[in-house]
């Protein structure tokens, strides 16, 4: 008895369909976890501003990672400010730059000014915080929003401030898509390829997802600063503007009647050699001529943790973790008490 067998031949086409919706599949279930799960595609969009150089577009609402960022209509990371002050309302407004900003890595609750503001609620003061940041912000950028928007009324007026910020100058250059985005990436894959997986910045973004805490490595990683100088390449041209405009900005707050103090912040390197870079001595010297009540972060910073390295910074200048911004809270803290003198 005869056999016949019938082999379908299985079209080329066919197979390029299959393999095409297979990829498809695999490529939409990939962004919607990027984007739903990680939050990209919709990073913290910043505005260029002819006085500020740039600043958060105001009146955003988003999770990166899992965490809350709300931008206020100021800019700010922080609740709406009313107008007008409350009744016995203290309005403290923090000055600072991607210290005090406190990046993606953590959530809003977290981060220095709102733990400070929830201290104080505790114990019993009417006050709001306002955290007026911006990754490499400097004298110049704070300048500038003081001209933009004033000093609101507040009551107090905090700056933390670190020793390259003596030179860290607007420079009004176009804003990197990468560091400083103006707009939201087409994909959230595209951000995720784009933004995170190039070498230096996987290994940052690990550190500071607390994932290689435990290493102990004290070796900077790279920052993300927009002019990040060394030490030596501090031009004394740019001093003197950093100088000029950190004078400026004190000297306007000071005239605002707000009670005006200092929190000159240790970066990692400082903190562990205990020897302080040459901008900070520069910086304290304006600020002993203005009178200027200041405190140190570096005796927080020992005093929070017996290995600091690791349990408080990321990388050699943010303190992005929970306990990091604690200690910053308890040094912007310190620095309203001693105005308060």
């Amino acid at each position: 008895m005869w056999t016949i067998k019938i082999v379908f031949a299985v079209h080329p086409f066919r197979i390029l369909i299959k393999t095409s919706l297979v990829g498809l599949a695999i490529s939409v279930s990939a962004e919607l976890a990027a984007r739903f799960f990680f939050g990209l595609g919709n990073p913290p969009l910043l505005i260029v501003n002819a006085k500020i150089e740039y600043l958060f577009r105001p009146n955003q609402s988003l999770r990166r990672f899992g965490n809350r960022i709300f931008i206020n209509d100021y800019g700010m990371r922080s609740e709406h400010l009313s107008t007008v002050l409350r009744p016995g309302e203290r309005r403290v407004l923090v000055f600072g730059d991607s210290v005090v900003f406190g990046g993606a890595q953590l959530d809003q609750a977290l981060i220095a000014t709102e733990q400070l503001k929830t201290r104080m609620h505790r114990a019993g003061e009417m006050v709001t915080i306002g955290n007026v940041s911006a990754g490499s912000w400097g004298p110049g950028n704070w300048k500038g929003w003081a001209e933009a928007f004033g000093f609101l009324g507040a009551t107090d007026v905090v700056l933390v401030i670190s020793s390259h910020d003596v030179a860290d100058n607007p420079t009004y250059a176009p804003l990197s898509p990468l560091s400083h985005p103006q707009h939201n990436p087409p994909l959230a894959l595209w951000e995720l390829v784009s933004r995170y997986l190039n070498s230096g910045r996987v290994k940052y973004q690990i550190q500071s997802w607390s994932l290689l805490q435990k290493s102990g490595s004290n070796q900077s990683l790279p920052t993300l600063r927009r002019n990040h100088l060394n030490d030596d390449e501090l031009s004394e041209a740019a001093i003197r503007q950093g100088l000029s405009d950190l004078r400026a900005f004190l000297k306007a707050a000071q005239r605002s009647g707000a009670r005006v103090s200092v929190v000159q912040f240790w970066d990692r390197q400082e903190l562990l050699s205990g020897q302080a870079k040459p901008g900070r001595s520069q910086i304290a010297l304006l600020l002993q001529e203005l009178k200027i009540p200041t405190v140190q972060s570096r005796l927080f910073f020992l005093s929070c943790s017996s290995n600091p390295s690791v349990d408080l910074y990321v990388d050699n200048i943010h303190p992005f973790t929970p306990a990091g911004q604690a200690c910053l809270a308890d040094a912007i803290h310190a620095a309203l008490q001693k105005a308060k003198i």
